[in-house]
Formats: C-alpha cells, sequence, structure tokens
C-alpha cells in the first residue's frame, strides 16, 4: 500500500441521501445532523462525546418535558 497520500471522501448529509436512497432524513433529523456537522468542523473533533451531542441538541431547542418512565422488561 502507496502510504505517500491518502484520500480524504466527506460526504455532507445531502450526498448521502442522494447517494443512498431510502436514507431521507426528516426536516429535525437534517436540521439536527446539519447542526451536528458544523460542530465538529468547528471543533475538529470527528468523535464528539454524548456531554457534546446534548449540548448540541439543548443550542437547538431540545428540553425534556416530562419524567421519563421506568422501562417495562
Amino acid at each position: 500500500m502507496h502510504r505517500g497520500w491518502a484520500m480524504k471522501v466527506i460526504l455532507d448529509f445531502r450526498q448521502h441521501a442522494e447517494n443512498f436512497p431510502g436514507s431521507d432524513f426528516s426536516a429535525e433529523a437534517m436540521e439536527f445532523a446539519q447542526a451536528m456537522a458544523e460542530f465538529q468542523r468547528e471543533t475538529g473533533r470527528r468523535y464528539p462525546s454524548w456531554r457534546e451531542v446534548l449540548q448540541v441538541a439543548q443550542a437547538l431547542g431540545y428540553r425534556r418535558v416530562a419524567a421519563s418512565l421506568p422501562e417495562e422488561r
């Protein structure tokens, strides 16, 4: 394998949806995906922590509105 160069391919979410039929995003999912992509570009962090994901969601207006119910097993 030649190590002199590496090809970096980055698909944005619109390209992904165009290239992979059935991967359509809802408007809310697209907004969140774009916000995460912007966060990744601005911070240089490819893999954000869950805390950072929550911060992005909260910046978009996410708020818990009710206490979560115990999960049935």
